[in-house]
């Protein structure tokens, strides 16, 4: 009977509660009321829904009375986001052909090539690898040998065997002395009379045409010493000059300097091309400009044996 009447209150109390939700009185601590209130553990209005555990869970039965108890969330956890979410790869597509280089209209206005010099010198000079000069290695004269030698075995020096070839109405003492002789002199034009003496001699001077030095900065000091010996002696690269003449060129390329004589420009340039090209020398940017407008004023030349010949 008891049993019936406090269902039957129980049901009249729910019912009468879905429309009145009570609020937690003053004097009633927090975690009693919320084992009591409407909706809690014990409320027997609640169904059993959330489980064995939710009760255990929310059970008093061993908290000490003197601590206050956290109220407990019921609410649902929600589900951690994954950090790394798998991509599908990219499968890529076939390749696009590209556009084809468009071919030269052959009726289209074509760039006209530049005006090369002809000849065999100009040829040489096309050949010839430009560099700067190269300053690795100290200039020395003595890298191509002491003194004049007698690389053609005649007995004889070479300074003798160049005024020999250079000069006119020339007179020896002996076979190879050279004493005197008359020189017209291809860099400046003049005509020298020649005296061999102590202070005469250095009127007409053997000057080497690609200079010792320049040959040493584009490239003899890469060549083994017998090489270099005759490079000194070469005839192609000697020429019998007047002193001064001699003294003002110095060891300078044709870019900074030529011969004041400019008859002589022609002769002067392609020798110094047929040289380089002899002994795989290079030329430098300002030289190769300078040697290929000398040479566009030219007519064709060429080089037979140790000599600059007109080849027309």
């Amino acid at each position: 009977m008891h049993t019936m009447a406090l269902t039957a209150s129980t049901a009249q109390g729910c019912d009468a509660r879905d429309t009145h939700q009570p609020s937690r009185p003053g004097w009633i601590p927090p975690w009693f009321w919320s084992l009591i209130e409407p909706g809690g553990p014990n409320d027997p209005c609640q169904s059993d829904e959330l489980g064995a555990d939710h009760h255990m869970a929310s059970s008093d039965a061993d908290w000490p009375h003197d601590v206050p108890r956290p109220e407990v969330s019921l609410a649902p956890i929600p589900e951690p986001t994954p950090t790394w979410v798998p991509r599908t790869p990219e499968i890529p597509g076939p390749e696009q052909p590209q556009d084809p280089t468009p071919e030269p209209d052959p009726e289209g206005d074509a760039p006209e090539p530049p005006t090369q010099p002809q000849g065999q010198i100009a040829n040489l000079l096309a050949s010839l690898e430009t560099r700067p000069k190269d300053y690795r290695r100290r200039y020395q004269r003595s890298e191509f040998g002491q003194g004049w030698a007698d690389i053609d075995g005649n007995h004889c020096n070479t300074r003798n065997d160049i005024l020999a070839r250079d000069l006119r109405n020339v007179r020896k003492r002996g076979h190879c002395k050279v004493l005197s002789g008359i020189l017209n002199g291809p860099y400046s034009g003049r005509v020298i009379h020649f005296q061999s003496g102590r202070y005469t001699s250095a009127k007409v001077q053997i000057d080497h045409v690609v200079a010792l030095k320049d040959a040493w900065l584009t490239g003899a000091q890469n060549l083994d010493k017998e090489r270099r010996i005759h490079l000194m002696n070469d005839p192609l690269n000697l020429l019998a000059v007047d002193g001064p003449a001699n003294g003002d060129k110095g060891y300078k390329n044709a870019a900074e300097w030529l011969p004041p004589n400019e008859q002589f420009h022609c002769h002067y340039v392609a020798r110094q091309i047929a040289v380089k090209a002899r002994y795989h020398l290079w030329v430098t940017p300002q030289e190769h400009d300078t040697m290929a407008g000398v040479l566009a004023g030219c007519p064709p030349m060429r080089v037979e044996n140790d000599s600059i010949t007109d080849a027309g």
